[in-house]
């Protein structure tokens, strides 16, 4: 990486900390993104203040090449879209190149059948139905107890063949594919439900308080178990 571009990501970073007040973590992920970015970028002998939408949607196919998962690209997008923007305003670039750029659409990582994720809810209390085919679906989906365990309510997103959520320091939404999901009508029922009953997060006390991680991991685990390797 050249000094030039190790310093603008310094800088840019500085920035993440002290003005979007975000997390020392979250801000070690964008460097790291970014360091990817500049490697490419010095691989094609790029200038970075002459950056067009065309390079970056290269950048994108080149990291598909590579089989990066998905979930790591729009993390890559969302990053380029926020560096592409701080690059604008220190007038270092005339325009932001990367707000052309659209996240891609997630996959079920797994797939269960009809019968078994019915078999599976038919088991269960009727109390218990919303909450654990929620569960199923968000483990499907490759989400970890950490994210359930902070999920809050206004990060869900329900569209016709798409669920929306916004994982902790995120700030888009990303979409998961709804429409070759068996039970998807389920799930949105159960999430609607849900949603109705829940204060603050998705999975929340009587009085409005998380459900704490210890619990959450216990009940990820025992729901976990019905999900086909």
């Amino acid at each position: 990486m050249s000094l030039a571009i190790r310093a603008l990501i310094d800088q840019y970073q500085e920035s993440l900390i002290h003005q979007q007040r975000l997390k020392r973590e979250t801000v070690a992920l964008y460097g790291r993104r970014l360091q990817i970015f500049s490697q490419y970028l010095e691989k094609k002998g790029l200038q970075l203040r002459q950056l067009t939408s065309s390079d970056l949607e290269s950048f994108l196919d080149d990291l598909a090449k590579q089989k990066i998962p998905t979930r790591t690209i729009n993390q890559h997008i969302i990053v380029l879209k926020d560096f592409c923007q701080f690059l604008t305003d220190a007038k270092l670039t005339s325009e932001n190149s990367a707000l052309s750029l659209s996240k891609q659409s997630l996959q079920p990582k797994k797939t269960i059948s009809k019968k078994a994720a019915i078999d599976f809810i038919e088991a269960l209390e009727e109390s218990q139905i919303d909450r654990r085919l929620i569960f199923i679906v968000m483990i499907l989906l490759g989400l970890s107890s950490e994210d359930l365990s902070s999920l809050r309510k206004q990060n869900i997103c329900i569209e016709k063949e798409a669920l929306g959520i916004k994982l902790r320091d995120a700030k888009d939404f990303v979409f998961f594919r709804l429409d070759h999901h068996p039970f998807a009508s389920l799930l949105k029922q159960a999430l609607t439900i849900q949603l109705s009953v829940s204060k603050i997060f998705l999975f929340e006390t009587k009085n409005g308080q998380p459900i704490s991680r210890p619990h959450i991991h216990y009940l990820f685990t025992k729901v976990k178990k019905y999900i086909p390797e």
